[in-house]
């Protein structure tokens, strides 16, 4: 099965490009002010992928930088450590394909994690977030290994697992640490 290259760039410049118009669009219209929200993204975007270049044995920490910015700023962060991770891995030379899919899965976990972080800031809730984030990324990644005709994707998926539990843990911990700061704002959503 073979994708257009040209077509995946195409799919990834659409959803930073409807990402960035959301954030632009919806400047004023946030729980929190501009400078936090533009902290927040560049903070998720730089922590996620300087974690993610130091990969080394097939341990990539950048997962650790997804959940925390997802857990710690909502969905907002973790789209733009979701950007942070496929930044790194395209510029480590991973095949677009990879890159596409490493963008549409972390996107849609950061999305999950965010969203379910901002109910609460109790530990039991961030854990589940960080769970239910850490499973889409190791189905989503399966089911590419699946459809893509890999014999055994289980082998294939257990150093990203062990990347991704890694990530769970100590994601959720910082996360949960920092979230009790007296100072730290809470999750950034759209005023109602």
């Amino acid at each position: 099965m073979e994708i257009d290259p040209l077509w995946l760039k195409g799919l990834m410049l659409l959803i930073l490009t409807v990402y960035i118009g959301f954030l632009v669009r919806n400047r004023g219209n946030f729980n929190v002010g501009n400078g936090v929200v533009i902290s927040a993204v560049a903070i998720s975007f730089a922590l996620s992928m300087a974690l993610a270049l130091f990969e080394k044995n097939g341990m990539n920490m950048g997962y650790v930088g997804l959940i925390f910015s997802s857990l710690a700023f909502g969905w907002i962060g973790g789209i733009s450590g979701a950007f942070g991770i496929a930044v790194a891995a395209y510029s480590m030379g991973a095949e677009i394909q990879d890159v596409a899919l490493c963008l549409v899965v972390c996107a849609t976990a950061g999305g999950i994690a965010g969203t379910l972080a901002k109910r609460s800031q109790e530990f039991s809730n961030l854990l589940l977030a960080s769970v239910l984030a850490g499973i889409t990324v190791l189905c989503g990644n399966y089911g590419y290994l699946v459809i893509t005709g890999m014999p055994t994707p289980l082998t294939a998926l257990a150093p990203k697992t062990v990347s991704v539990v890694t990530g769970v843990v100590i994601g959720t911990a910082i996360a949960f640490y920092v979230r009790n700061l007296e100072r730290w704002p809470e999750p950034i959503e759209r005023k109602k």
